[in-house]
C-alpha cells in the first residue's frame, strides 16, 4: 500500500512539471522558474544554485549559467552557449549557439555574442553591436554601437570598437586603439597602441597602424604596409608601404589635394616616399 501510494505521489509531481513556450519554435517544453531570481529555466539548460536569472530573463536549450553569473532583464541565453564566472547579461542581451562569456564580461542593451565567439576578462559587448565567428573580446575591451567584430577577430588591452565599424578575419587589436565610424579592419592586420582608424577609412592585408598613428577619411591601408609614429593618413589616400612621422607633412599634402588628382597619381607619391 505505501507503495502504491509513494507512485501515485510520484506521477503526481512528474504531471505537475510546469511547462513554459520559450518562443523558440519548440513549443512549451518543461521548465521552472530558477530559486535564485525567478526566471524561467528549460529543464535542458544547466544552472547552477549560486546564478541568478531574473524574474523575465530566459535561458533554454543546452545553455549553461555558472558561477556568479546573472542574466537579468529580458536577456536570453539560449543554444548551447556557457556564461561563467561573474559575467552579466543584461537588458535585451542575447547570448547563444556556443557562444562563451566568462569572467567579469558584461553583454548589455541589445548586443548579441553568438556562434563560437568568447567574450572575457572585463570586455563588454553592449548597444546593438555583434560579436560572432570565432572572435575573441578580452582585456578590458569595448564593442559598441553597431559595431561587428567576426571571423577570428582578437581584441585586448583597452581597445574600442564603436559606430557602424567592422572587424573581421584575423585582425588582433590592441593597447588603446579605437575603431569607429564605418572603418573596417580585415586580412591579417594588427592595430596596436594609441592608433585610431575612423571614418570610412579600410585597414587590411597585413598591414600594421601603431603608435599614435590614425587613418581617417577614405583612406585604404593595405598589403604590408605600415603606419607609425604620430602619421596621419586621410583623405583619399591609398597606401602599400610605411608612413610614419618624418612623413607626416606629405600625408597632409595629400589630404589636401583636390579630389580629381586621382587615386592613381596617390600611389605614385607613397611609392615615392617609400624608396
Amino acid at each position: 500500500m505505501r507503495w502504491a501510494l509513494a507512485l501515485v505521489a510520484c506521477f503526481a509531481v512528474a504531471g505537475a512539471a510546469d511547462t513554459f513556450d520559450f518562443m523558440d519554435g519548440n513549443g512549451p517544453v518543461e521548465a521552472y522558474r530558477h530559486a535564485n531570481g525567478g526566471g524561467w529555466v528549460a529543464a535542458t539548460a544547466r544552472v547552477g544554485k549560486h546564478a541568478f536569472v531574473g524574474e523575465h530573463a530566459l535561458v533554454y536549450g543546452k545553455a549553461e549559467v555558472v558561477g556568479q553569473a546573472r542574466i537579468v532583464d529580458e536577456a536570453r541565453a539560449y543554444g548551447r552557449c556557457k556564461i561563467g564566472g561573474s559575467a552579466k547579461v543584461l537588458a535585451n542581451a542575447q547570448v547563444f549557439d556556443r557562444a562563451v562569456v566568462k569572467d567579469k564580461a558584461l553583454v548589455a542593451d541589445a548586443a548579441w555574442v553568438f556562434d563560437d565567439a568568447s567574450i572575457g576578462g572585463d570586455a563588454s559587448v553592449h548597444g546593438s553591436a555583434k560579436v560572432h565567428g570565432r572572435a575573441k573580446v578580452m582585456g578590458s575591451s569595448v564593442v559598441t554601437g553597431k559595431a561587428t567584430v567576426s571571423g577570428k577577430a582578437r581584441l585586448e588591452g583597452f581597445a574600442r570598437v564603436g559606430g557602424n565599424a567592422v572587424v573581421d578575419d584575423r585582425v588582433r587589436i590592441s593597447g588603446l586603439v579605437k575603431v569607429d565610424g564605418a572603418a573596417k579592419v580585415t586580412g591579417d592586420a594588427v592595430i596596436s597602441d594609441y592608433a585610431v582608424v575612423c571614418a570610412s577609412a579600410v585597414v587590411s592585408g597585413r598591414a600594421q597602424v601603431g603608435d599614435n598613428a590614425a587613418v581617417a577619411g577614405t583612406a585604404e591601408i593595405g598589403g604590408k604596409a605600415v603606419v607609425k609614429g604620430k602619421a596621419c593618413v586621410g583623405a583619399r589616400s591609398f597606401m602599400e608601404g610605411v608612413v610614419s612621422e618624418q612623413h607626416l607633412e606629405c600625408v597632409e599634402a595629400l589630404k589636401n589635394r583636390k579630389k580629381d588628382s586621382g587615386v592613381t597619381q596617390q600611389k605614385a607619391v607613397y611609392r615615392e616616399i617609400i624608396k
